[in-house]
């Protein structure tokens, strides 16, 4: 068909989409399936196929039911650039509205392509975020089919093996064989958190569990040696010793549990008091609660629908006699009833999961929660003093964080303490004492006293008053499981959508979803498949080392490298420098005064979250920030190491570049790039014109180059780098730029360009070393470049320094 027929309906001068060439195919055939909301909301199902995408528009998009065969309207071929086309098509245009991509990955014909598609029948096999397995396109016949202006086909889901336990068994398999079949055991994953709602489920796509009063807990076996692990990621296992023995005896090499440590009163009822009478008992009356299998084997099963995940861990409790691991059933559809009938019985609620969904970390509306009653986690800000005959203290003061790390007092809890308690709270607060309210709004008074806040409690509660403040708040515990920078405040969300019905239910729109005021799309999209990172994890993480990052991001131009389809072979990310994006708006425009040219800039959290929303992964900033634009405030060295140069020497030269700057009295902060080098910043006074410190970097270079062994280069030529380190100097150029600290990197590995301490360089931290994940660790214990503004310098004048 080619692209005449796409190029005549569009004006490219308006439209954001591709013009297009005709391609050239990659390792592997790519799909995308497109969610447009044009004039009737639709899905654009299209396949590579001689250099072009061969589309399809499907209204109802794709069904994973065999039995439901879904209508599928042949349209014009788009170029291959259209696969990782999002934005709004404006009004007037072809198509105008809203395009995002709903799935993407790769497809195999079964036979020739090009007979099926000309004999109207073609199998094929997706492999991809949402959609896999076999799948057919089978053209309409008929005297409707032949009045249709376009040819109609029907897209199928084949129905791959007639018995269904065997077919799920097949599921399991080669989901597993796809994230690798001998994936090493994890030490520990982020766990997945559910989303608290106004109403639960009700539709057969969802099951539903007891909801436990304990201890979120996860579980690594591995060869008979057990760890369990808090859902900070803690060491536990000394606090549930009678757990950790009775899951010694299961029969398995590996595997990684998720779970809930509880004590069963009396009723069969599980309370979280009892709890904390258990594990400094010993851990007498404790269970482990088992509801979720993460690893198997050798298998990773993250990638697999949880049913299934939950069907693998039935058969592997199935056998087990240790008296305190249970298998934490569930039930299908219902989801009202069900939770009706636990607060009855006096339980504290229901959990509800998607039966396909996949096991992703983090906040998702792929599992909700329902309560009976309103529990939630505080932090203790303060106490009062006792009244009457009360001892200790009256009342705790409660507070939680907002998304900009604020903490705001939302009311006090004075019942529910035995006398132990009382005391025992009394000394741990007294440990924290602190002369000022950590409140942003804090309650007046006499005989109070303030509090570092570091304790969290767990307080059940009648409702919320109009002012934001809790009603009838009674104590049920201390939450030595939960960081309290964590606790944030939980409100219900409406109910979520039924996968039957919307094709698109999986892709947000909870408050679990809501980052620094920023609500993503698509929060449970992978950007680093093999490590489970999704768009809600990398938003999470730019939000939690914001007050380290930001200082080098606010106010500058920048340049952001955006991976729309995630990280990884065959998936292209690309550069942006200038305004614009998916949904058009939301990116700050920053004018350059000597060109009147656009800057791609932001000035807070929100807008930094916001590129992330629009798939940003790496973070790049000029020099210099807008108000000083011709003044840059820092000099940057990035050593470059060709391959085959060993970690130690690039490490040597970092630190002869370092002490040749300080013999100058010019300080030098070192991070790692997140690639193969080091790069070394230079905080400056803005005084300097761009020219200056360019010329002032480039002979410091030739001087440590001309004193090198031959080892070190200038030469910008790629192919005459081999066995030296590049000392590159351009990124001191009006206009250049560099990745920014604490940045992602749009690497294999989920690296971080992360910023270290002089002490900390060594071997063993290699230019890659720090993820999303350890970067954010290392910097809640200090950040090695706060001494960053103090430290910045004027630059020696060059007749000086050749003296």
């Amino acid at each position: 068909m080619g692209l005449e027929t796409y190029r005549r309906k569009r004006q490219f001068q308006i439209t954001p989409e591709p013009r297009g060439g005709r391609g050239r195919r990659g390792h592997a055939l790519r799909y995308v399936i497109q969610k447009h909301d044009a004039s009737r909301l639709h899905y654009d199902f299209r396949l590579e196929l001689d250099g072009v995408l061969k589309s399809w528009a499907v209204p109802k998009g794709p069904s994973a039911d065999p039995a439901d065969k879904r209508l599928a309207v042949e349209v014009e071929d788009h170029p291959l650039e259209y696969a990782s086309f999002q934005g709004r098509i404006p009004a007037g245009q072809y198509g105008a509205g809203m395009v995002e991509i709903w799935d993407q990955g790769s497809w195999t014909p079964e036979g020739d392509p090009h007979a099926g598609l000309r004999d109207g029948s073609l199998t094929f096999e997706l492999e991809g975020e949402r959609l896999h397995g076999r799948w057919s396109l089978v053209r309409m016949s008929g005297r409707a089919a032949a009045r249709a202006r376009s040819p109609q086909w029907l897209l199928i889901k084949s129905r791959e093996d007639p018995e269904p336990s065997r077919a799920r068994k097949a599921t399991v398999r080669k989901a597993t064989l796809r994230v690798g079949a001998t994936r090493s055991l994890p030490r520990f994953l982020e766990p997945q958190l559910a989303t608290l709602v106004q109403e639960v489920p009700e539709g057969d796509d969802w099951l539903h569990e007891l909801k436990y009063d304990g201890y979120r807990v996860q579980a690594r076996l591995d060869h008979g040696r057990v760890t369990l692990r808090t859902r900070a990621g803690h060491d536990w296992t000394d606090h549930f010793p009678s757990v950790a023995r009775d899951l010694e005896r299961l029969e398995v090499e590996d595997a990684l549990l998720d779970g809930e440590v509880a004590v069963l009163g009396p009723k069969g009822v599980t309370h979280f008091q009892l709890l904390q009478n258990a594990a400094r008992s010993g851990g007498k009356g404790l269970f482990y609660f088992v509801f979720d299998l993460l690893h198997w084997n050798g298998r990773d099963l993250t990638s697999v629908a949880l049913e299934q995940r939950k069907e693998a861990l039935a058969r592997l409790l199935g056998g087990t006699r240790a008296s305190t691991i249970r298998y934490s059933d569930h039930v299908v559809g219902d989801g009202g009833r069900f939770l009706r009938a636990a607060c009855e019985k006096g339980l504290e609620g229901i959990i509800s999961k998607r039966r396909a969904g996949l096991y992703v970390s983090g906040r998702t509306r792929e599992w909700v929660k329902g309560k009976c009653r309103p529990r939630q986690e505080f932090v203790i800000g303060g106490y009062t003093d006792p009244a009457g005959s009360r001892q200790a203290f009256g009342a705790l003061l409660l507070g939680a964080y907002d998304g900009e790390g604020r903490l705001h007092c939302v009311g006090r809890v004075g019942t529910g303490f035995g006398a132990k308690t009382l005391r025992t709270l009394l000394t741990r607060l007294k440990r924290l004492t602190r002369k000022d309210a950590p409140f942003v709004n804090p309650p007046r008074g006499a005989g109070i006293h303030w509090v570092e806040p570091q304790l969290v409690v767990e307080v059940a509660f009648a409702t919320w008053t109009e002012d934001r403040q809790l009603r009838q708040a009674s104590f049920e515990g201390v939450r030595e499981d939960k960081p309290a920078k964590e606790v944030t405040l939980e409100r219900p969300v409406d109910r979520p959508a039924s996968s039957r019905h919307d094709p698109s239910a999986t892709s947000g729109g909870a408050n679990g979803d809501l980052v620094a005021g920023v609500r993503l799309t698509h929060p449970t999209r992978l950007v680093w498949a093999p490590q489970r990172i999704t768009k809600l994890n990398l938003a999470r993480y730019v939000e939690a080392i914001a007050p380290s990052m930001l200082p080098h991001v606010t106010g500058r131009p920048l340049m952001i490298l955006r991976c729309n389809q995630g990280v990884g072979a065959g998936r292209p990310c690309f550069v942006q420098k200038h305004p614009g994006g998916p949904r058009g708006g939301g990116q700050r425009a920053a004018r350059d005064p000597s060109d009147a040219s656009q800057h791609l800039a932001v000035a807070d959290l929100a807008e930094l979250v916001r590129l992330v929303q629009n798939g940003a992964v790496e973070i790049h900033a000029w020099g210099a920030p807008l108000r000083t634009i011709e003044r840059p405030d820092r000099m940057i060295f990035d050593l470059d190491p060709h391959e085959s140069v060993p970690w130690p020497r690039v490490i040597a030269l970092a630190r002869e570049v370092r002490d040749r700057l300080r013999a100058l009295r010019l300080p030098a902060f070192v991070k790692t790039s997140g690639g193969k080098g080091l790069h070394l910043f230079v905080p400056l006074q803005a005084r300097h014109a761009w020219d200056q410190v360019r010329t002032f970097a480039n002979e410091l270079a030739v001087e440590i180059a001309g004193a090198s062994t031959g080892d070190v280069t200038l030469e910008i030529a790629k192919n005459r780098r081999a066995g030296k380190i590049f000392l590159d100097v351009l990124r001191n150029a009006r206009g250049a730029t560099c990745v920014v600290p604490y940045s992602p990197r749009a690497r294999p590995g989920a690296a971080v360009s992360m910023p270290l301490p002089w002490t900390q360089l060594s071997e063993k931290t290699g230019p890659d070393a720090f993820t999303l994940e350890s970067a954010r660790d290392a910097l809640r214990r200090a950040d090695p470049w706060r001494d960053w503004e103090r430290e910045r310098a004027r630059l020696p004048s060059l007749r000086t320094r050749r003296r």
